[in-house]
C-alpha cells in the first residue's frame, strides 16, 4: 500500500501536474488523499497560493490551485506515482499587503 504524508508533492498517474497532499495523515493511512495541483501559469489571488521548492533536481515553483481539490486513490494510480524529494523545508511563499 502506497501512502503519502500530508505536504507530500507528488507526481500521478493521470495527472499532468504536480500535486500536494492536503488531507491530514490519518486520512492517508488508507492509500488515499486529497491533493491540489501545483500550476505555473495562473495569478495569485485568495484561492491560489504561491509556493516554491527547492530541490537536488532544480525548483518547483507555482500556485497551488485551491479550489481544484482531488480525491486519489494511490493504490490505483500508484503504478507511476513519484515523491518529489525535498532537501530543504517545504516553504510557502505567501504574503499580505
Amino acid at each position: 500500500m502506497i501512502r503519502a504524508e500530508q505536504g507530500d508533492i507528488l507526481r500521478v498517474s493521470g495527472i499532468n501536474w504536480p500535486v500536494i497532499v492536503v488531507s491530514n495523515n490519518h486520512f492517508n493511512q488508507i492509500g488515499e488523499a486529497i491533493v491540489c495541483p501545483i500550476l505555473n501559469n495562473i495569478t495569485q489571488n485568495a484561492v491560489h497560493l504561491p509556493i516554491r521548492v527547492s530541490t537536488s533536481a532544480g525548483e518547483l515553483q507555482g500556485h497551488i490551485a485551491c479550489e481544484h481539490l482531488r480525491h486519489v486513490d494511490l493504490n490505483v494510480r500508484g503504478n507511476i506515482l513519484r515523491k518529489i524529494i525535498l532537501d530543504g523545508v517545504l516553504s510557502p511563499i505567501y504574503t499580505t499587503s
